[in-house]
């Protein structure tokens, strides 16, 4: 997806789509795991968009009085477009991961074996059935390497 520097997006979930979600899990005694992503934009890379910055006031008089810009490679917190930078780069992840996007929601992520995932700004929240623990597992540190 293709942002202009204007757009703002935050990745947020149908609030009913996340009720339906605990109470589904509730009923069926699912395990459920709930990952905050710390590092959410500061590891996300910059798409084809050249991005650049200059030094805000407080920075040392020498930076400010060069007029020094700088190009950023990564995204960084308060940038309009790292929530959707973040995203995309979960996307492209979960799919390689063989999970599918949901039609009812951008943010729910479904596997063949049952196991969906359900992203929330800068959270990740995996939820299982007892039969697919092992395979859950196996995923949960997948997630964290991407």
């Amino acid at each position: 997806m293709q942002m202009s520097f204007g757009e703002t997006y935050a990745s947020v979930g149908k609030l009913t789509r996340f009720r339906y979600r605990i109470s589904l899990i509730g009923r069926n005694a699912w395990n459920i795991d709930h990952f905050n992503v710390v590092t959410t934009f500061l590891n996300t890379g910059i798409d084809n968009n050249d991005i650049y910055l200059t030094f805000a006031e407080g920075w040392p008089e020498d930076l400010n009085a060069r007029k020094i810009v700088v190009r950023l490679r990564k995204a960084l917190y308060g940038l309009k477009q790292a929530p959707q930078l973040w995203r995309d780069n979960h996307n492209v992840c979960l799919l390689f991961l063989g999970f599918s996007k949901s039609s009812a929601d951008v943010n729910l992520y479904v596997r063949s074996d049952g196991i969906p995932i359900f992203l929330y700004a800068h959270y990740i929240s995996i939820s299982y059935p007892e039969a697919v623990t092992k395979a859950a597992i196996k995923v949960k540190p997948k997630l964290s390497e991407k």
